[in-house]
């Protein structure tokens, strides 16, 4: 009896002290849900069954008619892409936090000088999330301007306008596709390969610990 009261003293300790230890890594479970917020918000916007949905809005917004019907392939064909090329970004991030809040509950490093690293860390993550979040914002105008430009180019393919004849207007037709072009072409979005790897990585910091100097992220 005295054994199993021990016992479960001992257990009741070891219990508290993950309990502990879980509650001293809480911060950084913050930054975790951020993370993963901040990825919602996107995929909300942009995510395959939502892309088309923000891309209509947009056309409709710029007086596009005839190339609506461009909404699905460009969304979840073009911004969708994007997003999940840009989502490793987001994943390798919570993934560092993951392993810095293992670091804290392990006794590997304090939570102080975990916050102490993690403060400009996730302060980089901000900066490179708003870069992401423009970019997109960008691609959609750009799109609906193309949009746009090709509903001109189909009033020149078809006579729609009453100001060309019945045989059309060749150069008017060129210039409007080379337009159209133009438009996409001069996007500013950012090449969402280069943002998902070489950008991945916000929380890649060297940390000392108990088993000796580590990178959290292998």
């Amino acid at each position: 009896m005295q054994t199993l009261s021990l016992l479960s003293f001992v257990t009741g300790l070891s219990l508290l002290a993950t309990s502990v230890a879980a509650q001293e890594a809480d911060p950084i479970y913050a930054y975790i849900d951020k993370v993963e917020a901040a990825q919602q918000e996107l995929s909300e916007r942009y995510g395959y069954d939502n892309a088309p949905e923000t891309l209509d809005a947009a056309f409709r917004a710029a007086g596009v008619d005839w190339a609506r019907r461009y909404t699905d392939p460009w969304g979840n064909n073009g911004l969708f892409l994007d997003l999940d090329a840009a989502s490793s970004f987001y994943h390798r991030a919570e993934e560092d936090l993951e392993k810095w809040a293992d670091a804290v509950e392990d006794g590997d490093v304090s939570v102080d000088d975990a916050i102490s690293e993690l403060v400009p860390a996730m302060e980089h993550f901000d900066r490179v999330h708003q870069i992401i979040e423009l970019g997109f914002q960008d691609e959609v105008l750009t799109m609906a301007e193309k949009a746009w430009w090709l509903d001109r180019h189909e009033e020149e393919a078809n006579c729609l306008l009453p100001i060309y004849d019945c045989e059309g207007d060749r150069a008017a037709y060129e210039a409007t596709k080379a337009a159209a072009e133009r438009a996409r072409a001069a996007s500013r979005a950012p090449d969402w390969h280069w943002i998902g790897g070489s950008m991945s990585s916000p929380t890649l910091v060297l940390i000392r610990s108990r088993r000796g100097d580590r990178l959290l992220r292998t």
